[in-house]
């Protein structure tokens, strides 16, 4: 099995507490390689991720990034969040499987893999989870309406389909063409075009995002306005039964490495348990900020969570998507 984390500095204390909970519950994997795209962790963080795989008795190769990624409106978004596109000529002889796994920095593996490893991938390039999305966000990534979604953060890639499709070239020149584009979910909509009908849906318990613990089926539905869901029970399971769970940004709940009084995420506890037994146990969290708007809604959800979920929908469904612009791309 080989699984791939990409970081900076600023995330690499998540990747750390993300691989002890990765080691720890795939003890039993004969083989597990850790590829990490090394956008500039510190030789203390590298020296702490080091010590947590040879504490499992793994070890981690890392590897640098050459790219040029030009777009001047990538906003909150670092432009490592590309790397993971390039991983075949990023990784080159090294890659022996036949696959890889990507997972996002925030996110916790609460369960053994080797299901999700040997998924039947279906002559798919890859294979993700839905991501809740309406029609306008998927117009502006180019999405045809009668396609799903896919959340990015966790994504298994068949290296030999990825070469077939050239997927890198076409992720180059995409960015290219977009350089002034201004993309509310940059690499994930690039990813949701360029694979359009290349995806094979997982089972929504490999990639827990905020939005499925804090809504309830109804107000999930009510909320993104999407017509790719999965069912209400399999959303159930998924929460009671979790194999990795992604901390993704929501504003009803502060990630669990932000201190707070109230509003803990529903299933913090999973990411207290592996930070507390990682090498950075000890870190300081950061204290959530909390401004006026997310103050009011969050008292009004409070109050009457549907009401909220309706007026925030609306606005997350048809307002925001006005923020961005279409994703500019070509007919080959």
């Amino acid at each position: 099995m080989t699984v791939v984390y990409v970081s900076d500095d600023n995330y690499a204390h998540l990747l750390g507490i993300s691989l002890t909970s990765l080691y720890e519950n795939n003890k039993d994997e004969n083989i597990l390689n850790v590829f990490i795209i090394d956008d500039g962790i510190s030789e203390e963080n590298k020296k702490k991720i080091d010590v947590t795989a040879r504490r499992f008795g793994r070890e981690v190769d890392y590897f640098k990034a050459d790219m040029v990624i030009s777009n001047s409106k990538m906003g909150k978004w670092p432009k490592n969040i590309f790397y993971r596109l390039y991983f075949v000529s990023i990784f080159g002889d090294k890659l022996s499987d036949k696959r890889v796994l990507y997972l996002d920095c925030d996110t916790i593996v609460a369960d053994n893999l080797q299901e999700l490893w040997k998924t039947n991938l279906e002559g798919n390039a890859c294979a993700a989870v839905y991501e809740c999305m309406g029609e306008r966000h998927k117009k502006n990534c180019m999405v045809k309406k009668t396609l799903p979604y896919f959340n990015s953060g966790v994504l298994l890639m068949d290296v030999q389909k990825w070469k077939e499709l050239d997927v890198e070239n076409k992720v180059h020149k995409i960015l290219e063409l977009n350089a002034d584009t201004k993309m509310e979910y940059p690499d994930e909509g690039i990813i949701n075009y360029l694979l359009m009908g290349n995806i094979k849906p997982l089972d929504p318990r490999y990639n827990l995002t905020t939005i499925k613990c804090v809504f309830n089926y109804k107000e999930l539905r009510m909320y993104r306005k999407s017509r790719f869901m999965y069912s209400e029970k399999e959303y159930i399971e998924a929460n009671n039964n979790p194999g990795i769970i992604h901390y993704t940004n929501n504003f009803l709940v502060r990630r669990p490495w932000q201190s707070g009084v109230k509003h803990s995420h529903p299933l913090e506890e999973y990411f207290v348990k592996y930070k507390n037994d990682s090498e950075w146990k000890d870190i300081k969290t950061s204290e959530e900020h909390v401004g006026l708007p997310k103050k009011i809604v969050r008292m009004v959800f409070d109050v009457n969570g549907m009401l909220c979920t309706v007026l925030t929908g609306f606005i997350y469904s048809y307002i925001k998507p006005l923020k961005y612009d279409k994703l500019i791309v070509t007919k080959d």
